[in-house]
């Protein structure tokens, strides 16, 4: 019942296009692979930073409550991060550029590597004590 009424209120579309659709939102092998990205700018309310000038980095330590891993930031940290890296500073080494992330990652579960020991120590100082049972 509710596939036809979706199917009266959808317009068919041609096969040509779609294929023209789909061939232009591709590169093409002839003109090298290559899309010309629009570098033209992002725009903040200070000023104008170029495209180009943005790196993204990834959070590869352990889960905190409001910081989960592979949390995923653009050039600054933003005041919610900023609280965290006050806290335990050892999160902002484990924030990695993104094209950084598999090897960083694979050593914070190698013993005795530095990034092992600053996913221990955010991981120790996040963790709650538990109560014994009497």
């Amino acid at each position: 019942m509710a596939n036809e009424r979706i199917k009266n209120q959808v317009e068919p579309v041609s096969p040509e296009v779609v294929r023209e659709t789909i061939e232009s939102a591709l590169p093409t092998h002839l003109d090298g692979g290559v899309v010309e990205q629009d570098k033209s700018a992002i725009i903040s309310d200070e000023n104008v930073i170029p495209a180009t000038s943005i790196t993204q980095k990834i959070y590869v330590g352990p889960n905190v409550l409001g910081l989960p891993t592979y949390t995923v930031i653009e050039t600054n940290f933003t005041p919610h991060i900023n609280s965290f890296i006050e806290k335990c500073p050892e999160i902002e080494k484990l924030f990695v550029p993104i094209l950084e992330m598999a090897e960083v990652e694979s050593r914070t579960k190698v013993k005795g590597t530095l990034e092992n020991r600053y996913f221990n120590t955010i991981r120790e100082f996040y963790s709650v004590p538990r109560k014994e049972a009497n």
